[in-house]
Parts: C-alpha cells; structure tokens; sequence
C-alpha cells in the first residue's frame, strides 16, 4: 500500500487567507504555509512536520523555509512552538478559523512564553 494515500488528506485553505499571504508574503511562503497546513491534525488542528520533511516536500534549502516560516510567524498567520532538541516543531494556523478565541489566547500565551 503506497503511504502518500493513507496520510493524504484534504484540507480546505480559505481563499482570503490565501490571497492575503500571496500578496502580503509571496508565494514561496504561500507553498510552506499550504504544506505545513497539509499536514494538520484533524483532532487538534495543529501539526508537527519537521524541518527535513518541509524540505523534501517543497525542495526548497533550509535558510528559504526558514525565512518563509518566520515571515508567516511576523504577519500572524502561523504561530510555532517550538520543539525541543530532537523534537519537531508544533504548528498553529491563526488565521484559520479552527480555534475559539479563548483557544487563540492560549496558543499565543504558550508561544510567547517560548519567545521571551
């Protein structure tokens, strides 16, 4: 059984949402966004694709995914947290309408925390 059809799944990126990110970011950053989204977790709408498999699905170098991934954290539509040694970094989509505002808060608290 090829696995690419057992971890397939559709997932529905909002055509404002996508014009937003083309035009505010590019559509390199518009392809990690839509990968990264594809890999979200149907119960938890979060994801945790690590950095190695990012860059084989887009063939894109490590410093282009980066700067994408950064440039989509500074205009507010992906939130990470990062993973520790060994881990890999977990995703939140904050301009999908997935999570409650009390959720929102929660994830940018943890977020932030990170940060500081």
């Amino acid at each position: 059984m090829d696995t690419s059809e057992t971890n397939d799944f559709k997932f529905r990126l909002s055509k404002r949402i996508a014009l937003d990110i083309l035009k505010e970011c590019g559509h390199k950053c518009y392809a990690v966004y839509s990968i990264i989204l594809s890999h979200k977790n149907k119960r938890y709408d979060s994801c945790y694709p690590s950095l190695e498999l990012l860059e084989q699905e887009l063939n894109i170098s490590r410093t282009a995914l980066k700067t994408c991934i950064n440039l989509l954290i500074d205009t507010g539509y992906l939130a990470v947290e990062s993973g520790r040694s060994g881990k890999s970094s977990h995703y939140f989509f904050l301009q999908e309408d997935f999570y409650t505002e009390e959720q929102l808060e929660k994830i940018k608290q943890r977020v932030n925390r990170i940060r500081e």
